[in-house]
């Protein structure tokens, strides 16, 4: 599932199609990693922000409401016991959609992860690509270099036996 939002100042509308890694484009991949693993990570830490603050409002939200039903409590002169106190913590709305603000703000910092553990091995990927790449050419170099070596023998022997 894609995200359609900015968070931290990252558009993941742009940033999760650079996932995609072409072979033939290994080093314009390798030039653009690093700010798009930069990019990652700050989306990711936007979202961890998020689930803090999240959890910050629950916290404030449960503690207003608890001095409420508390005051009302003492007002009435009837006790009020904390299961009863969580009981009507539950069923209050604005507590609800705190709970609710803070399970999406997880899942947005699960995604997050994920997306930035996905950068990361993207860096692998190209890694491997750029070893496998360096390996082949060095193959190609190495036999170029044997060529030469076979042509200069022979040439050396040719002169040497027309000489000789």
């Amino acid at each position: 599932m894609q995200k359609d939002r900015t968070v931290g100042g990252v558009d993941i509308r742009l940033l999760v199609p650079k996932l995609h890694l072409v072979d033939e484009d290994c080093l314009a991949a390798a030039a653009e990693q690093p700010s798009l693993y930069e990019k990652s990570a700050r989306y990711l830490v936007a979202t961890m922000r998020a689930v803090a603050n999240a959890d910050l409002l629950l916290d404030k939200t449960k503690a207003e409401q608890s001095i409420i039903y508390r005051d009302e409590a003492e007002r009435d002169k009837r006790k009020l016991t904390v299961g009863a106190l969580e009981g009507l913590l539950d069923l209050e709305p604005q507590v609800e959609k705190a709970r609710i603000f803070l399970s999406r703000c997880r899942e947005d910092q699960k995604y997050a992860s994920e997306l930035c553990e996905s950068f990361r091995q993207r860096g692998q990927m190209i890694k491997i690509l750029a070893d496998a790449r360096m390996r082949e050419m060095s193959a190609v170099v190495i036999a170029r270099d044997a060529e030469n070596f076979s042509k200069d023998l022979e040439s050396e022997l040719g002169r040497k036996y027309k000489d000789g």
